[in-house]
């Protein structure tokens, strides 16, 4: 079991280290030479340069990763790229001499490389004896050797076992590397230095690179990301007079600086005035340098912006703020903008930058919410008052109040109806002024319109890890339910009025990013061109670094030659490009797979990304619901996790905020594509397991279910998650009472789903990495590894060697905890073609659903593309799997979750589609993918399939060719 080191972050990882050898030891690398702290392949520095020279020291690092005997290994220096005669290089060169080995027995809690007299008392200090678990969240974990969450006397000899006592030659050793930038360096000059550790016996030999610039001023100029994780708004409206911006200055050099601030208008215009709070001018230290904890380099500052009293509603401005450094003279700008919002606001206002007519269909109304402020110093009452301005008889236009008295600087919502005639035509148009009748009041018009389509909105409402038996359970969550008693009675009573497909399953792996991008997409993983979660593998740069990026929609490629994989984000557009789209998600980084510069998602809502009608995401208590009732009672969890989800809300925010954005959205934008992604299922049964199988928990004789034990992982914890399913709930059936009150229930397609389903993992962890390493393949070196959940993904595998890992792995039967059984499934690249795993003959998947004909086959010697799996690795039981990421330290992993997902045992969703030609309480067994849903809207629609669908339209409806209606004619 190996050694652990717990981050504690959300996903923010430091970059893993990479391998360059000429020769590789047998059995995998016996030694490493890293350079600086974080021991990297390559990395980065700046000297300073006052006031002539500048010399900066490097450590170098020389470790043992394998072997039982003493070895000495020659270590050296030299200038690899730059002018020679401007650098001066030094470094400690000659032999070192390393130990064996290190321990990698969690045994060693110190992390020094032996297991001693020190390792032992800390072993003494969590023994808690047989059946009494010990504190979880501390090093006590590494004690637990057979995993039975309490440290005895088996874990007492098998730490005994481990025993090593101090060894006498370090495994590590440390150099340094003295670089000096002479005076004939000019500022900018750059270097690159080649470290070498070789051994002479057997030829291994590796290399690292420091990489050095002459340049010791400057500042990065930034907005401020607050201590929730969201994010400053580049954009701001002017209600009255001013608008604050919260900034945020970093030294980039190596010496001490000074910083003066400024900002102006483009155009310019000297009517604006700015204010820096506190300063604007300011010294930063060099990065580092922290006597007092306040860490000097960074200045956190605000920027207020004042503008004229005679400026224009809906005029934009942009503000150009700029940091410039005293020594050298470098600049770091950044341009911001303001929008004037005057007494009278409104995002879709048609003489605005960015105004629209919203879509309708006849008969039906849309919304627009106006945001009405006293810009003034004495309290008014203001009158609104509708006149149309264009379009035919029978539009109207009705406000929710026509009077209203604000005091200075309050502001009130007030919400326009327009509602298009019943024999309207496609096509038609009509536009109406709101307008202020109060004198004193400026620039007091805002023109909003509509325009008639036959089409019909769409909102899926996507419910991350909803395993469908949810649906099935009672109300207190302990058995079958029945009606008047469900768990979840606003999605049972919303059964009636759908279509229900209880054989419905996600895509393989049953992962989050590939199953969202699915449900839009009418795509299996493999033809979405999504392998995993979050992050995606590019392969290794010159240097051997692991080039890993975030998945955005260039990832989202299919077919031999890489075609773009369109949405129906996208697809909504070609059919009218007028159309608006939209997302609110819990899992923020989801967004990035529809936004593209052209077409894609219109407005993103998440806890980074907030439109100005909206609030910033609020705290909350993962678990503590605003719909559990008895949440002050709540007792603490049994579990800890990686970070308190609810403290940062700005990185997943609560659900509620999700959908209560989701509402304003509707009701400011009325889109007529929204997706509604609810996360907080997924996230509390990570940490706390799934409760929708109660089999699973033993109910120990009372009616309570917060003292109730899952009978897989003790860990676990059931009222938690059952209340998020009632939260859940909740608020779909908030969404379906806001459409029915607005009118255009009926007429809106409304689907809901997951995108895969959850189960709880039993506590003995498997890594997927031990078999390797054993066979003497080390991990970020001969191989990569992505995993956390129930599915494992490896990378980088040289083809020739795939089927040597493969067997390594499918023979890894003594990791399973008392039983001779494999415990995972292997998929190679060919078996992903055809969904059946030969070694144990059985069909996993369907053809290509694990497979990207693009990626696979057309691989480039370059970065620049995504580099599909060599293996997937599905868990074949409810094991907990060792938490690996592409960009994680060697020595480190990520918490193991409670809860997990990813194989064919959480491939169960719910999926239940309403709307017109939709029969009403109709429940089909019909074996349905995740992918059947876009083509089915599709044709409901009749728009056009693109070719990157692989899903076919669900049974049970009156479904129409897949033909855009011809414009112009009666919409039907």
């Amino acid at each position: 079991m190996r050694r652990r080191r717990l981050l504690v972050g959300l996903a923010l990882l430091a970059l893993s280290s990479g391998r360059v050898s000429t020769s590789a030891a047998p059995g995998g690398d016996s030694f490493r030479v890293r350079v600086g702290d974080r021991q990297q392949v390559s990395e980065s520095y700046t000297a300073g340069s006052l006031p002539t020279t500048a010399t900066i020291s490097v450590p170098l690092t020389v470790q043992r990763f394998r072997g039982g005997e003493p070895l000495a290994v020659e270590v050296g220096c030299a200038i690899e790229s730059g002018d020679e005669t401007a650098w001066s290089v030094a470094c400690d060169a000659g032999p070192v001499t390393l130990g064996p080995a290190p321990s990698r027995s969690s045994a060693d809690a110190d992390g020094d490389g032996d297991v001693d007299q020190q390792d032992r008392d800390a072993f003494l200090s969590c023994y808690s004896g047989d059946g009494i678990p010990y504190p979880q969240g501390t090093r006590c974990v590494g004690f637990d050797f057979d995993d039975d969450l309490d440290v005895d006397d088996a874990d007492r000899t098998a730490f005994e076992a481990a025993y090593t006592g101090p060894l006498l030659t370090p495994w590590s050793v440390q150099r340094t590397l003295t670089v000096t930038a002479t005076a004939a360096a000019p500022e900018g000059a750059a270097l690159r230095v080649r470290v070498s550790a070789s051994d002479p016996l057997s030829g291994e030999t590796h290399a690292a690179w420091a990489r050095i610039d002459k340049s010791s001023f400057g500042a990065l100029l930034e907005l401020r990301e607050r201590l929730d994780f969201t994010v400053e708004s580049r954009s701001k409206l002017i209600f009255d007079t001013q608008a604050p911006f919260d900034l945020r200055v970093t030294q980039q050099g190596a010496d001490p600086d000074t910083i003066s601030m400024s900002a102006g208008t483009l155009p310019a215009s000297d009517d604006f005035q700015f204010h820096f709070d506190p300063v604007d001018q300011f010294g930063l230290e060099a990065p580092g340098f922290d006597p007092t904890n306040a860490v000097p380099w960074i200045k956190r500052l605000q920027l207020d912006v004042t503008a004229p009293a005679w400026w224009s509603r809906r005029e934009r401005r942009t503000i150009h703020v700029s940091a410039q450094s005293q020594g050298s003279g470098a600049v770091s700008s950044l341009d911001l903008e303001v929008v004037k919002a005057g007494p009278l606001w409104t995002p879709s206002d048609l003489l605005a930058t960015g105004g629209r007519r919203h879509l309708v269909r006849p008969g039906q109304r849309t919304t627009f919410v106006l945001l009405l402020t006293n810009i003034f110093v004495v309290p008014k009452t203001f009158s609104l008052i509708p006149a149309k301005v264009s379009g035919g008889p029978g539009w109207t236009c009705a406000l929710s109040r026509g009077s209203v008295d604000l005091t200075p600087g309050a502001r009130t919502e007030v919400t326009a109806t327009l509602t298009a005639p019943p024999d309207a035509l496609a096509g038609a148009v009509a536009d109406w002024n709101v307008t202020l009748t109060d004198k004193a009041s400026f620039f007091n018009v805002s023109r909003l319109g509509a325009e008639v389509t036959g089409m019909r909105k769409v909102i899926y409402v996507a419910v991350d890890g909803l395993q469908p038996d949810y649906l099935e359970l009672n109300a207190h969550g302990t058995g079958p339910g029945r009606v008047g008693d469900w768990l979840m009675p606003n999605v049972r009573s919303f059964m009636a009025a759908a279509t229900t497909y209880t054989g419905a399953r996600s895509s393989l792996p049953t992962l989050t990013d590939p199953n969202h991008v699915n449900a839009l997409a009418g795509t299996l993983s493999g033809g979405a061109g999504i392998p995993y979660v979050r992050t995606a593998y590019y392969g290794r740069d010159a240097e051997g670094q692991v080039v890993a990026r975030p998945g955005d929609a260039s990832m989202l490629r299919y077919g031999p030659t890489g075609k773009p994989v369109l949405t129906a984000f996208d697809v909504v557009k070609q059919v009218q490009p007028r159309a608006f789209t939209a997302i609110a998600t819990g899992k923020n980084w989801i967004a990035n797979y529809f936004q593209k510069p052209v077409g894609g998602v219109d407005l993103v809502v998440n806890g980074r990304s907030v439109p100005p009608y909206l609030p910033p995401p609020p705290t909350y208590v993962l678990g503590d619901p605003p719909s559990d009732a008895d949440a002050a009672e709540d007792p603490p969890r049994k579990a800890t996790f990686l970070v308190e989800w609810g403290a940062h809300p700005g990185a997943f925010p609560d659900d509620r905020w999700v959908m209560e954005g989701a509402l304003k959205v509707i009701e400011n934008e009325d889109p007529d594509l929204l997706y509604i992604l609810l996360g907080g299922m997924d996230n509390g049964q990570h940490q706390m397991g799934a409760a929708w199988n109660p089999a699973e928990w033993d109910d120990r004789g009372t009616e309570s279910t917060w003292d109730d034990v899952s009978r897989i992982n003790p860990l676990a914890s059931r009222e938690e998650v059952l209340d998020l399913a009632r939260e859940v709930d909740a608020l779909f059936g908030e969404l379906v009472a806001y459409l029915r009150q607005r009118g255009s229930f009926d007429q809106t397609y409304l689907v809901f789903l997951a995108d895969h389903g959850m189960i709880t993992e039993t506590p003995p962890t498997l890594d997927i990495r031990v078999p390797l390493e054993n066979a003497g393949f080390g991990y970020n070196d001969a191989f990569l590894a992505h995993s956390g959940v129930n599915v494992g993904v490896l990378y980088g595998i040289p083809p020739e060697q795939e089927g040597i890992f493969e067997s390594i792995l499918e023979n890894a039967a003594s990791m399973t905890p008392g039983s001779a059984v494999n415990p995972w499934v292997v998929m190679n690249r060919s078996e992903m073609q055809t969904g059946v795993d030969l070694h144990t003959g059985r069909r996993l998947a369907a053809p290509d659903e694990l497979y990207s004909e693009f990626y696979a086959e057309h691989e480039v010697p370059t970065t620049d593309q995504v580099r599909w799996p060599s293996l997937y690795v599905f868990f074949d039981e409810p094991w907990q799997s060792a938490g690996m990421q592409m960009l994680l330290e060697d020595d480190a992993v990520p918490p193991v979750f409670i809860g997990g997902h990813g194989g064919v045992d959480t491939q169960r969703i719910p999926l239940l589609l309403h709307g017109p030609r939709v029969p009403r309480g109709l429940v089909l067994a019909d074996p349905v993918s995740i992918a059947d849903i876009a083509p089915t809207l599709y044709r409901l629609q009749r728009w056009p399939i693109p070719a990157s669908v692989t899903g076919t339209a669900l049974p049970g409806l009156a479904l129409r060719r897949a033909l855009a209606p011809p414009a112009g004619r009666r919409v039907p």
